[in-house]
C-alpha cells in the first residue's frame, strides 16, 4: 500500500509512484465525464491511401474495409448506399 498522504498528496490527478521492486504505478483521479481505457475516434485510416489511376471507387472501399476489418459496404434495397460497421 502506497503512504500518498504521507508524502504531501492528498489528492493527486495524476501520479507516478514506485513500489518496492522499482516498478513504476500510474494513478490518476477521474471524476465525471472523463475517459478512462480507450477513447472512441472517428474513422481513422492509418497510413496512405493511394491509388493508381483507373482505379475505382470500390477498390477505395476495399482497401478500407481490409485495413479496418469490421466495416462493410452495399446498397440496400432502396437503392440507398450504405458505408457502415458490420
Amino acid at each position: 500500500m502506497f503512504e500518498l498522504e504521507a508524502a504531501g498528496y492528498t489528492q493527486p490527478t495524476l501520479l507516478t509512484v514506485y513500489d518496492g521492486d522499482d516498478i513504476p504505478y500510474t494513478i490518476a483521479r477521474l471524476t465525471y465525464g472523463m475517459t478512462a481505457g480507450y477513447r472512441l475516434t472517428d474513422l481513422t485510416y492509418a497510413g496512405d491511401l493511394i491509388l493508381n489511376v483507373g482505379d475505382t471507387i470500390t477498390s477505395l472501399l476495399d482497401k478500407i474495409v481490409a485495413m479496418l476489418g469490421e466495416y462493410e459496404y452495399y446498397f440496400d434495397l432502396d437503392g440507398n448506399f450504405i458505408f457502415q460497421r458490420k
